[in-house]
């Protein structure tokens, strides 16, 4: 015998999504259609960052997706999820054969690559932390790796990011990358008065800049260090470069070059 519609849309009514979305009605007081909308949506989160299977010896770790530009702050960026070989049967024979400098060697070697292939970069930080190394040591490893021809395509290698930047510079990075003025302070324990200091002294020299000035006229023009005006110009270049993931260029700098441009035109004759 046949169940009728009524009968068959009451054991549709009866399935775990359907379940899903009626508790996200009654718990945040949605319809039934924005309801099923979050639903949706949350799927989709749970589906790209949910638990990816592991063989003994993997681990499930965040990368920076690859698609990201350099100078983005790591906050910002977006993260993908990969499958990285901690241990590796290759990590015993290097250990036993040429050491624990080389067995690391080869494991910082073969994580950045398997991140790589699966559309995340990795960073100093992170192979420091996976490894269990500082910082300084990743680096002298990585640079033996490369010396030796061995591909290690780390987030700052790939993207061709230079030296660290000075304080100031980094607050400049970072409001001009959009975060907002107490995400700043917490992350440089920089106060409010010394970032509204900072950036006007950025809108200076990047204005001075695009104007034509050589850093001697802008230094003598504001005062400021030459590496500190070569950091902003290098800051500027690159916010002009990936606009709008820099979107508060314009906003920063566009009212002080109409200034300037206004003070150009009604000077005297």
């Amino acid at each position: 015998m046949l169940i009728d519609a009524y009968g068959t849309a009451r054991l549709a009514a009866k399935d775990a999504e359907q379940a899903i979305v009626q508790r996200i009605c009654e718990d945040f007081n949605l319809t039934p259609v924005l309801a099923r909308a979050h639903y949706e949506q949350m799927a989709r989160y749970f589906a790209e960052y949910g638990h990816v299977a592991t063989q003994p010896g993997e681990l499930c770790y965040l990368a920076l997706d690859a698609n990201e530009p350099p100078g983005k702050p790591i906050i910002a960026c977006r993260k993908v999820q990969v499958a990285l070989e901690l241990a590796s049967a290759e990590d015993q024979v290097a250990l036993r054969d040429h050491g624990l400098a080389a067995m690391r060697q080869g494991r910082l070697a073969r994580l950045a690559r398997q991140a790589r292939v699966q559309g995340g970069l990795l960073t100093i930080e992170d192979l420091a932390y996976l490894t269990c190394s500082s910082p300084a040591t990743v680096k002298r490893d990585l640079a033996a790796c490369r010396a030796e021809g061995v591909a290690v395509p780390t987030r700052g290698q790939v993207k061709d990011i230079g030296p660290g930047l000075s304080h100031k510079a980094k607050v400049v990075q970072l409001y001009l990358w959009g975060l907002q003025f107490t995400e700043v302070e917490s992350r440089t324990a920089h106060s409010e008065g010394s970032i509204k200091r900072y950036l006007a002294d950025f809108r200076q020299i990047a204005a001075l800049y695009a104007r034509g000035a050589k850093i001697p006229e802008i230094r003598a023009a504001t005062g400021r260090s030459a590496a500190l005006i070569a950091e902003y110009i290098g800051l500027y270049e690159r916010a002009r470069r990936e606009f709008p993931a820099a979107p508060r260029l314009r906003d920063l700098v566009d009212p002080e070059m109409a200034r300037i441009a206004g003070g150009k035109k009604g000077g005297p004759a």
